[in-house]
């Protein structure tokens, strides 16, 4: 009994950490797949989406406070099941943007590459400062606004 429980913790304790391992993906692959984005689709698909500038501050994170954002409201004439948020065309300035304005509009989605990597600090010896870790982020390509 004592060699089963060992053998249980044992094969417990590998499985956690294995599955705490990162997957990895390399940009060959991601050029041979197609990659879904936040409206259901694949990316570079183009879609009719009517969208409404929403203020983010209504998460409570400090990043958000203040910064407007597109609430999706349909895609190809579709309601959407849950509610999803994309930050404004890099082409809107966020001052620009006026909250709850409905747009209705042919886009693409793609996404955006941000951060800074950590490993600069210690390997090329830059002054640490606060940083956002790699990520991505959907992004909307406005093509043509729908009278």
């Amino acid at each position: 009994m004592l060699k089963f429980l060992a053998f249980f913790i044992l094969y417990f304790t590998i499985s956690s950490l294995a599955a705490e391992e990162p997957k990895t993906i390399s940009v060959e692959k991601i050029n041979s797949v197609k990659i879904i984005g936040k409206l259901g689709k694949p990316l570079h698909t183009i879609q009719k989406v009517e969208c409404q500038i929403v203020d983010m501050s209504f998460t409570r994170a400090k990043a958000d406070d203040g910064r407007k954002a597109l609430l999706i409201l349909s895609v190809d004439d579709k309601k959407l099941d849950k509610k999803v948020y994309i930050d404004l065309p890099s082409s809107t300035s966020q001052k620009d943007a006026v909250l709850n304005k409905v747009y209705k509009v042919w886009v693409y989605e793609t996404i955006q590459a941000k951060g800074f990597p950590h490993e600069a600090f210690t390997k090329l010896k830059i002054p640490a400062m606060a940083v956002q870790r790699l990520q991505f982020s959907s992004q909307l390509i406005f093509l043509k606004e729908i009278k």
